[in-house]
């Protein structure tokens, strides 16, 4: 009985950590290297809080109407509520200055799809880092909602890139 109620505590404890504190998400693609390359865990804080320009978010895939065989995807914000973002000859242009990205994969741009948009109020615009191999806001410009995901939609921001194994926790930006 006693092995039992533990269990049954330790479970709990584990599911208010995973929608109040923290949840832990493992990177399955290259669309976020360098900054996340495949296998990285990453802490989650549920919800949007706190969202802003340059914040790494995980958010269903689904949301983007995107095809995707995974569930959860991780993506920077590259835009949000209010901003113009333009992608031209390989550049980005956000609010009409250009935009500087020093987390970019070594010879990313903005990737070949030249757009313009302007992000509703409540939506963020998302890419990954590295552009090549991203599926991102840009694969979702004719699909219902153009590529803008909504704030509500954001499942949590990620904070940290953890390596258990090493025992080393490192604050992401």
């Amino acid at each position: 009985m006693g092995l039992a109620l533990f269990a049954a505590f330790f479970a709990a404890a584990v599911l208010a950590c995973r929608a109040y504190l923290f949840d832990v998400y493992r990177v399955s693609s290259a669309s976020m290297e360098p900054t996340l390359p495949v296998g990285t865990l990453v802490g989650v804080s549920p919800g949007s809080e706190g969202v802003q320009r340059g914040s790494l978010v995980v958010f269903p895939a689904s949301a983007l109407n995107l095809p995707s065989t995974h569930r959860h995807l991780i993506k920077r914000v590259i835009a949000v509520g209010g901003d113009e973002l333009i992608s031209r000859d390989g550049r980005l242009i956000l609010n009409g200055k250009p935009l500087r990205e020093s987390y970019l994969a070594p010879g990313s741009g903005a990737g070949a799809i030249d757009f313009h948009v302007k992000v509703p109020a409540g939506h963020v615009w998302l890419l990954g880092d590295n552009r090549d191999s991203s599926l991102d806001s840009r694969a979702a410009l004719g699909l219902p909602g153009g590529g803008m995901l909504e704030v509500a939609d954001i499942t949590g921001v990620a904070h940290w890139r953890l390596e258990p194994f090493r025992f080393k926790a490192d604050q992401l930006k």
